[in-house]
């Protein structure tokens, strides 16, 4: 996996994350059929859990045996993370004033991404894609941010995560 296509990768999964924010806020604003949460959970399944776990695989590739094949274990353990963590979300009741349970999809794919993009090793890798897996699935709080303010600088720190992670600026890290 070359340095060019982990920024690809990165820069269209910070899109989607960016687009579901969006989406979340028409949805909110509009408040139309449930035919949009449906859409979105799918959109999320593949943006945000399969995306990333493809990476892990193509990662993890150049790992020694057996390394490589607990990639693909990694892989498919991010992916039905997401999956669970995204049903879960979806057939429970909640208000925006609920908060989330558990790190939300979007955050955990640009985990798995930095995880990656870090190359700091097969067991570190690995171990960050299986920590992320289960932080989705974790029973903690955290508030779900509604207030303008909060959300512009939630949008500007993703924006500058993305852009670090596509090349756009450069992040130079101690060595």
């Amino acid at each position: 996996l070359q340095a060019g296509q982990i920024k690809l990768a990165a820069a269209l999964i910070g899109a989607g994350a960016l687009c579901d924010v969006a989406d979340g806020i028409v949805a909110r604003a509009t408040r139309t059929s449930c035919f949009g949460d449906h859409l979105d959970v799918m959109a999320d399944t593949v943006t945000f859990g399969f995306a990333p776990a493809l990476l892990v695989v193509v990662a993890g590739i150049r790992f020694p045996a057996p390394l490589d094949a607990v990639a693909v274990a990694a892989a498919g353990t991010h992916l039905v993370a997401v999956i669970v963590r995204l049903a879960r979300h979806a057939a429970a009741p909640h208000a925006p004033s609920d908060g989330f349970l558990g790190i939300t999809s979007p955050l955990g794919a640009l985990g798995v991404i930095l995880v990656i993009a870090l190359d700091a090793g097969p067991v570190f890798t690995l171990g960050g894609v299986f920590l992320l897996s289960t932080l989705m699935l974790a029973g903690f709080r955290y508030p779900h941010q509604t207030r303008p303010a909060v959300l512009a600088v939630l949008l500007a720190c993703v924006c500058c995560g993305v852009a670090v992670l596509a090349g756009l600026v450069p992040l130079r890290l101690a060595g």
